[in-house]
């Protein structure tokens, strides 16, 4: 499993074929799907490790309104039970979206 501190290479240094791979990088993590285990690197909304797609764009209209659009998975897990927090109160169909959420992520347990 890649995580997403071991794709941040910034030197562009070497060779073509190296120059090439790192071109290749916003590619591959539009693809990728991540197995976490601590949630420590793995970006709640931003990183795709539930489902086909980052919830981001699963569940676009909370992220719109999420309070901490870049909080990692761990971060949202506080005592057993999933804390995401908005900047606004929810509507009915925004309050769906995020019941939908959760139902996916009552089958996510994340371990030290």
């Amino acid at each position: 499993m890649l995580c997403s501190a071991e794709l941040q290479i910034k030197n562009r240094n070497g060779s073509q074929f190296w120059r090439s791979l790192l071109d290749l990088r916003p590619w591959y993590q539009k693809g990728r799907i991540m197995e976490i285990i601590s949630g420590n690197q793995t970006r709640f909304w931003k990183d795709c490790w539930l489902g086909d797609c980052p919830l981001e764009i699963s569940f676009h209209k909370l992220y719109l309104i999420a309070s901490q659009p870049d909080i990692e998975a761990s971060k949202a897990f506080v005592d057993g039970q999933w804390c995401i927090t908005f900047r606004r109160q929810l509507n009915e169909n925004l309050q769906q979206d995020l019941n939908d959420l959760l139902a996916l992520l009552r089958e996510v347990s994340l371990t030290e």
